[in-house]
This record gives structure tokens, sequence and C-alpha cells, in this order.
């Protein structure tokens, strides 16, 4: 069996908002691009609702979300992501 690389990242907020209200992810940053190189990230505090969009090529993407706030302010919650050739090596029992 493969070693596997895992990494975990307290990102602090997955998405930044430009010109006031244009969300953007902080994966779709190509600097964030070069170093993620893990079979399983696990990302933390990333602060995002359950429409948002957090997915990463070659990577599947499974979110934990807290429920957001009376005032619509989204905190905490995780995000699994799994490179797409683990989930060709091992059954999905064995990964989640």
């Amino acid at each position: 069996m493969p070693n596997i690389k895992i990494g975990c990242w307290n990102i602090q907020g997955l998405f930044r908002k430009i010109d006031g209200n244009l969300k953007v992810s902080k994966l779709d940053d190509p600097d964030i691009c070069k170093i993620i190189n893990q079979d399983i990230i696990c990302l933390q505090e990333v602060k995002c609702g359950p429409n948002d969009d957090v997915s990463f090529p070659g990577y599947i993407a499974h979110k934990n979300l807290r429920k957001m706030s009376h005032n619509n302010i989204c905190y905490g919650g995780l995000v699994l992501l799994y490179k797409e050739s683990i989930k060709k090596r091992y059954q999905s029992s064995q990964i989640l």
C-alpha cells in the first residue's frame, strides 16, 4: 500500500471579498495551488455557507459546516479534500 500524504490547514475563512462583495476562494490563488500536493487535506475554520463552492482541481470535497448565525454569518466548519486517485485505490468505506 503506497504512503498517503495528509495535510491540515486552518484557513481562517475560505473566501475573501474583493471590491466589496465579490467572493474569491483562497484555493483559486496560484501560489496556493503550487503548495497543495497532499493526498488528503483537512481545511479548518472555512467559514463558508452550504451553497459556497469548495472545489479544488483533482480533489473531491466533503463539507461539515456549522449553521449560519442569526445574522447570516458563517463560523467554523471543516472541508475534507481528497484526491480523486485515492477514491480509485480504496473503497469509499475505507475513506469516509
